[in-house]
């Protein structure tokens, strides 16, 4: 489902990467370039050190709100949840510590 909203996304909206991510913050289309290289040494340290890594205002406000108004069309499609799990709904590493991110439990809760 995730993939069908974002290519009907980008079909309906005729919508490009430089209109989704913000490619003077996050120069993803210009993999042979410096500053790619640094993007992806930083997101590397902060995945080894904290197990995530966020990227704050890596989408433009134009595709979050198209994301937006896509997901509102397609309410009626949903389903609800009531789960707790950590970010990658697995049951995380025992050998690091419990309030490490790879270990925490977060709640999910979604209603239609």
């Amino acid at each position: 489902t995730k993939l069908i909203l974002l290519d009907s996304l980008l079909q309906e909206k005729a919508m490009f990467l430089k209109d989704i991510v913000d490619l003077d913050r996050y120069p993803i289309n210009q993999t042979d370039s410096e500053q790619f290289q640094q993007l992806m040494d930083r997101c590397r340290s902060l995945y080894k050190d904290r197990g995530l890594v966020t990227l704050p205002g890596f989408l433009t406000a134009r595709a979050v709100s198209s994301a937006v108004e896509s997901i509102n069309s397609n309410l009626d499609k949903v389903w609800p949840t009531d789960a707790t799990h950590n970010i990658f709904l697995d049951d995380g590493d025992s050998s690091l510590d419990p309030q490490h991110i790879r270990n925490k439990k977060f709640p999910t809760k979604v209603c239609a």
